[in-house]
């Protein structure tokens, strides 16, 4: 198996043949896998064409989010690709749940085959895949992650990091480093906000303000993937990322009804959705949090509960994540007010 490596450091591409062995594998070997794991899965869901099958509901996942035609082959790629590997893991989808390859693992791998199903059953670009891998421990945490990768669908971009060692863009031939947009007090934003499984009316409640500021000098996007959004702001596009809604839910009790009338279970982000997004921006030295400005730090790899669910606060500079925190904060505020007073309106 053959694939193209990087020095992290220097960005000076070596090309190797590469043959994972069960003993152990070196840093290097191991951001190859990840590498050939994200581009894998990325060619079998480019070969989708059937619309209908796509946009089939045909399962739920043990988060609770519904599992799309789609998803089956994202899922079916990472099998594929993995347990052709030989590596010794523990490796956990959203859909899978955690499956071991070895009766004495030696790394987790945490895959979303799919981040953004929705514009990837409609036939949009605006989704990636992306995997992280940590060394393998029933208790492992998000500070245990040691590379991650993530490719982008619509396009030519991937994004690969490693612990202590950096992180790059592979976008169109060329290797880059991250170029955050700049950002100063006053500035308009271009921003994106989860929505999947969020209820809509406390969302804008909460955040409309902000949300109106920006729609005109700025922008305000709704793409329904964490990690799309994440390359937005690697890339210089996007200045924000923001999720609120495990917020809301743990501190607006009143907001809960609302939540479990659009899924069976209250849908967050799972330790799929952003482990990769974690080591990626800590490489990148951008700031990173959940939406109480808490470091993801603690989240377990193998919890698939809600209570381990997070939520977000991704920024292109520690000023600009510093101003939308105190915004996310009067907003949360806003609802607990609301929630007192007319808590009907909740409902």
């Amino acid at each position: 198996m053959t694939y193209l490596f990087y020095n992290i450091t220097g960005l000076n591409p070596i090309e190797v043949e590469l043959e994972i062995v069960k003993e152990g594998c070196s840093v290097l070997d191991l951001m190859g896998f990840l590498g050939g794991l994200v581009e894998f899965v990325k060619g079998k869901v480019a070969e989708v064409e059937d619309r209908e099958f796509a946009r089939r509901v045909e399962g739920t996942s043990p988060g609770g989010d519904p599992t799309f035609g789609v998803d089956l082959v994202a899922e079916e790629a990472v099998r594929t690709f993995v347990e052709g590997s030989d590596l010794p893991l523990v490796y956990l989808t959203e859909d899978r749940g955690g499956v071991a390859t070895s009766s004495c693992p030696r790394y987790l791998l945490v895959v979303d085959p799919i981040d953004g199903t929705r514009p990837a059953a409609a036939g949009m670009g605006t989704f990636c895949v992306s995997a992280a891998l940590a060394p393998y421990s029933d208790d492992a945490r998000m500070r245990d992650v040691t590379c991650a990768a993530l490719a982008v669908f619509g396009e030519d971009v991937k994004v690969m990091a490693e612990k202590g060692g950096g992180a790059l863009i592979e976008r169109n031939g060329k290797v880059l480093k991250p170029s955050p947009a700049r950002f100063g007090k006053g500035d308009p934003i271009f921003w994106s906000m989860g929505f999947v499984g969020r209820p809509s009316r406390l969302l804008v409640e909460a955040m409309g303000d902000l949300i109106d500021e920006n729609s005109v000098r700025g922008g305000f996007f709704v793409l329904n993937s964490a990690t799309y959004s994440a390359t937005r702001i690697l890339l210089g596009g996007f200045h924000a990322w923001v999720d609120v809604g495990k917020r809301i839910y743990d501190e607006v009790p009143a907001s809960r009804e609302r939540f479990l009338a659009l899924s069976e279970k209250p849908l967050g982000l799972f330790p799929y959705d952003v482990a990769a997004i974690y080591l990626i921006f800590r490489e990148s030295n951008l700031p990173c949090t959940d939406a109480r400005g808490l470091p993801w730090d603690d989240i377990s790899l193998l919890d698939l509960s809600y209570d381990n669910a997070t939520s977000a606060l991704l920024a292109c500079s520690g000023e600009l994540h510093e101003a939308l925190l105190a915004r996310v904060d009067a907003g949360v505020r806003k609802l607990q007010l609301l929630a007192s007073s007319h808590p009907v309106s909740l409902t």
